[in-house]
């Protein structure tokens, strides 16, 4: 009876984690291979602060023209087409962004910087003035996306807590396995 308890909750607890694991890749930066790793809509010094998108969400396509670029991303925001041109030169060392961007939404060229958004991921698209959206817009973003705006502190805390529940439970369940019955 033990062992069936241990064995169905071991089962649940690898479900949930599943799951969690899944969303976490929908978030993750983009593929290599593409230009852009993701988008950062905003600025900090705005009220409505930045809202970032995971390169998975876009849809990125070689292009020849404008002959500047040699990606274009496309992601749609707030009903709209947002669509992102880069180009970035893979032989430069990843601390110089010998490369260019620029943003087209709502029928308007936006400017476009290339940057660092964490320690392992380059190429994101930070586009500082945010699209003419208001900061109730900027905000159903982040919430559409929460997972690449969570805060990089909640992600270490979660990623602690995991560790060691995971360690706690499979122990736990090694010892009421082993439970001599």
């Amino acid at each position: 009876m033990i062992r069936k308890v241990v064995f169905r909750i071991g089962g649940l607890y690898c479900i949930i984690v599943g799951i969690i694991v899944i969303n976490l890749l929908q978030a993750a930066p983009g593929p290599r291979d593409q230009e852009i790793h993701g988008v950062g809509i905003g600025s900090y010094d705005r009220s409505a602060g930045i809202a970032y998108l995971s390169g998975r969400q876009l849809a990125c396509v070689p292009v020849s023209q404008p002959a500047a670029f040699t990606s274009a991303c496309t992601v749609t925001i707030a009903g709209k087409a947002l669509t992102i041109f880069a180009r970035h030169n893979q032989t430069t060392p990843l601390d110089h962004f010998d490369g260019s961007c620029e943003a087209r939404y709502d029928g308007r060229v936006w400017e476009c910087r290339l940057a660092w958004r964490h320690v392992h991921t380059p190429w994101f698209a930070y586009i500082d003035a945010p699209l003419d959206l208001s900061d109730a817009q900027i905000a159903i973003l982040r919430q559409q996306y929460w997972i690449e705006n969570l805060p990089e502190a909640i992600v270490m805390q979660f990623i602690q807590l995991s560790v060691l529940l995971s360690t706690s439970l499979a122990a736990l369940g090694a010892a009421l396995w082993f439970w001599p019955v």
